[in-house]
């Protein structure tokens, strides 16, 4: 046994001396003698607890099947655990996840952006999955489709993500008018605008960048803008946060502008020197528009010594009516009246000057969230009051 130990004491000491002299040598040399180490990779972990069902937790390296998930109107609970960078295990603090998944056509669609914990519905889960598709997590500092500089690649090929209407959770944006009818966008099913300027089908794409839960229901809370399509390197977008008060929307913020930086994926990135269209500017607010229908069929006449009447057709869309009267025809030195219900068609002026010629013409009205929205103003009606 003590002439085993000397030689491997023997050994040992050869194999020192070995050494010293490789480093002696030069550092050259040293490197040369020893391989070298492969490149770590980075990562992160995540924990997915399904409802009725322990967390389990999974590596960014592998793709996420949730194809088992059972519906449920309860939520899924994602969290970050780790993160690894080259191997090691680095802080994690200042990083978010992001929930997202590639729609048929190509789009990125975030459900939630920039969280350390996101809470999603399983039913929603289990219907993209029904779909074929697979959600995936995105470790960020700053959040999905360049918020703050970061980058996100998506493939737009239309319009907007039609079969976001297959996740049956999901509410699309509110069509209609944002800002007035020079300054700000317009969306409906049949068309777009910008600034008042429709533009053509097929030149143009907004889609809905990322849907966060409002009351209960999955609703969009951002909407990007690419003003020109098809694009091309440097190709302007903008990206609009969805403006609510009480589940109601309000208008659209512009929180930044994008630009197309490649075409691999269609990279977009945070475009701090962007031009933006006239009346644009980070920071402003769209508000909403509710299109308020205007009294049709209106007519006036004077029934009885002192007084007109208005008759009209009531426009489901109001909250209520104004019936101006002046003896003016641009309604100086006027008087209005005011009736709520949508249902009201009729209203009586009293105490007019007898055998004298007025002018009188109606609008509706809507109020939302204690802002008051009008219709223009029907055509003016001429009376001669008995």
């Amino acid at each position: 046994m003590n002439h085993i130990r000397r030689k491997k004491g023997v050994n040992i000491l050869k194999t020192f001396k070995k050494i010293i002299a490789v480093l002696l040598a030069g550092a050259g040399s040293f490197a040369s003698a020893v391989p070298a180490m492969a490149a770590q990779p980075s990562y992160f972990t995540y924990t997915v607890k399904l409802p009725g069902k322990k967390a389990k937790t999974y590596s960014s390296r592998k793709t996420l099947n949730l194809s088992s998930a059972k519906a449920s109107k309860s939520n899924a609970v994602i969290k970050l655990k780790s993160v690894y960078l080259r191997g090691r295990k680095a802080s994690s603090s200042g990083m978010k996840i992001s929930c997202m998944y590639t729609s048929s056509n190509g789009h990125i669609v975030s459900f939630t952006d920039g969280r350390k914990t996101l809470k999603i519905s399983a039913r929603l889960l289990k219907a993209i999955a029904g779909v074929g598709k697979s959600p995936s997590i995105a470790l960020n500092r700053s959040g999905a489709y360049a918020s703050g500089g970061a980058m996100v690649s998506a493939r737009i090929k239309d319009t907007y993500s039609r079969d976001i209407f297959k996740c049956g959770s999901f509410y699309n944006i509110k069509m209609g008018r944002y800002g007035t009818a020079k300054t700000g966008i317009s969306l409906t099913s049949s068309g777009f605008s910008i600034n008042g300027k429709k533009r053509k089908t097929g030149t143009y794409s907004w889609w809905v960048a990322e849907y966060r839960p409002v009351n209960g229901t999955w609703t969009a809370a951002d909407l990007i803008i690419a003003p020109k399509y098809p694009y091309g390197i440097g190709s302007a977008a903008y990206r609009l946060a969805v403006q609510r008060k009480g589940g109601e929307v309000t208008g659209m913020k512009i929180t930044n502008a994008l630009i197309l930086t490649g075409d691999s994926g269609e990279v977009w990135a945070s475009n701090s020197s962007a031009v933006f269209p006239a009346g644009w500017r980070k920071g402003k607010v769209f508000s909403y528009y509710y299109g308020v229908g205007n009294p049709k069929n209106v007519k006036a006449y004077s029934a009885k010594k002192g007084t007109i009447t208005a008759n009209w057709t009531p426009s489901k869309s109001a909250d209520g009516y104004e019936f101006e009267c002046s003896r003016n025809a641009d309604f100086s030195l006027s008087r209005i009246q005011k009736y709520t219900g949508w249902s009201t068609s009729h209203c009586t002026a009293y105490g007019l000057h007898s055998s004298e010629k007025y002018y009188v013409h109606v609008r509706s009205r809507k109020t939302v969230n204690g802002k008051t929205y009008y219709s223009p103003w029907a055509k003016a009606n001429a009376v001669k009051v008995l």
